[in-house]
């Protein structure tokens, strides 16, 4: 008999009860146009995700409509997974809850794109503002809720 080789298939796991708090996102760059992507995949939901206390100010610049990424299950989770995303703060799919408070969202330059997408997410948000237009990172003081 021959040697029969077995692929190694991991098992998917989870991902909840993540917090992330007091967060500066400041003038990001990169070949896409960035966003802050929560995402499971289509087999596998995120849990519980928290961002409370979090200021985005993102490079902006996109115009038109930019279509909802294709599916990418087999991709490496970075920023850049889906290219650029219809929303430029925040792109969130197959997620159980994202709970978004005091969250600031804003672009430098002119962007067509909303500050939120989801699809397949429960998103809640809290005290959240989009800014859309900026010039500029607010001070400490500036930003107090």
């Amino acid at each position: 008999g021959g040697i029969v080789e077995k692929q190694y298939s991991p098992a998917v796991g989870s991902i909840t009860g993540v917090r992330i708090e007091n967060v500066r996102v400041l003038a990001t760059h990169g070949e896409t146009a960035p966003s802050i992507t929560i995402t499971g995949i289509t087999s596998q939901n995120l849990g519980e995700i928290t961002i409370k206390d979090m200021y985005v100010e993102m490079p902006g610049g996109v115009t038109g409509d930019i279509p909802m990424p294709k599916e990418n299950d087999s991709g490496y989770p970075q920023s850049n997974l889906f290219g650029t995303t219809p929303a430029y703060a925040f792109f969130v799919r197959h997620a159980d809850r994202v709970h978004l408070e005091n969250v600031q969202a804003g672009y430098l330059k002119p962007d067509t794109r909303t500050w939120l997408v989801s699809a397949d997410a429960l998103v809640e948000t809290v005290n959240c503002t989009d800014r859309q237009q900026i010039s500029h990172a607010p001070t400490d003081k500036e930003q107090q809720p």
